[in-house]
């Protein structure tokens, strides 16, 4: 398996954050994608003390783009907190929780294998008013928190079993998904 973090290798399952972009036109004046990732991993912390918790970044030309990163889980000082590149699809198979920050296709590859799936933000008046359901991602078996008391309530679902995740089979006929294999014997 390819890991590119010893901890991910060694760690039996890991909770994953995936992680777009520093802010977004969307969420709610004075929040941003910071200030979210800080209250996911406090509060992973409360219920899930000795989790290691994955930021999956978007991959950038520029290193430096992600130093917003870097910067917020500094803040934390918590060394089971990492930031890694490892590609969706093998985190996935490993992961036992994932978050959204900011919306991602990347969350699919945790979807399909049944991984409880949270997108925790807060949308703007504004947006909400283009768009009231926020998100589709409802639609695909993704919980969306809004705060702390409601992420707090996700998680717990998440550690005590009863978190409801949307079956592969649901998740394929409302997705409408076709096999084409067709296309593998062009290559």
């Amino acid at each position: 398996m390819f890991w590119d973090h010893h901890a991910l290798e060694k760690e039996k399952s890991f909770i994953v954050v995936l992680v777009s972009f520093p802010s977004a036109y969307f969420y709610e004046k004075g929040d941003a994608s910071d200030v979210f990732i800080k209250e996911i991993c406090m509060t992973v912390r409360k219920h899930l003390k000795n989790s290691l918790i994955v930021l999956k970044l978007k991959p950038h030309n520029n290193p430096n783009v992600n130093r917003w990163v870097y910067e917020a889980i500094k803040s934390l000082g918590d060394s089971k907190i990492i930031m890694n590149n490892t590609p969706a699809p093998f985190l996935a198979e490993k992961a036992s929780l994932v978050f959204m920050v900011s919306d991602t296709t990347a969350c699919f590859d945790f979807l399909i294998r049944e991984v409880p799936c949270i997108e925790h933000c807060r949308y703007s008046k504004g947006w909400l008013n283009v768009y009231p359901r926020g998100s589709w991602w409802r639609d695909v078996g993704v919980k969306r928190t809004t705060n702390v008391d409601e992420l707090e309530q996700a998680i717990v679902k998440v550690k005590n079993g009863t978190f409801e995740v949307m079956r592969r089979d649901a998740l394929i006929n409302t997705i409408k998904h076709k096999e084409n294999n067709e296309f593998f014997k062009t290559l």
